[in-house]
């Protein structure tokens, strides 16, 4: 990790793109990703729901060397070209690959083959419907390894509901 870039990412550089990813967010994830440095966690990184590439961004300088770091998204519009252009300018664009598509789309079987080794580091921050929420977490947190983190967006967040029931159902299920 370059603690440089990522001091001027959390303290300047953020702002630039354009995206919900607050300061002491930020330094939650750089504090998880460092503790797994520490602990010699490694594995692969993944982020469904890109938009523009913001917490993407920091991501990719929190990924050790060797890591791969896969986002998600639609893309719609120029949000693609916007993240490659972010992460060239204010991350490390080496070993990240941007899928674009519906995850649904993918399919477990897919996914399996996708990653070359175990996800370290999983944040959903896709659709915030239940069913959504539900579908992803099926579909990638049998690819964590045991020691991952897995960050979902706007959890115990009054708009959005759907999340944390889905989070606690596929918990519920997962591991009564």
């Amino acid at each position: 990790m370059n603690i440089e870039k990522i001091q001027y990412f959390i303290s300047e550089a953020h702002q630039s793109i354009d995206g919900w990813f607050f300061p002491l967010d930020q330094l939650i994830f750089f504090e998880l990703a460092s503790l797994q440095n520490r602990l010699n966690i490694s594995g692969d990184m993944c982020e469904i729901g890109v938009w523009q590439g913001k917490s993407l961004t920091l991501l990719s300088l929190l990924k050790a060397k060797g890591e791969r770091l896969y986002g998600f998204d639609l893309f719609v519009d120029d949000n693609e070209a916007l993240t490659e252009a972010n992460l060239a300018q204010f991350g490390c664009p080496d070993n990240v690959v941007l899928k674009k598509g519906l995850t649904s789309d993918i399919g477990a079987a897919n996914l399996d083959t996708m990653f070359e080794t175990a996800l370290r580091f999983l944040h959903i921050d896709a659709g915030h419907e239940y069913h959504e929420v539900l579908e992803q977490l099926e579909l990638f947190v049998p690819l964590v390894s045991d020691q991952a983190v897995i960050s979902m967006d706007d959890y115990q967040d009054r708009e959005f509901p759907g999340i944390e029931a889905a989070v606690l159902d596929f918990a519920e299920r997962d591991r009564p």
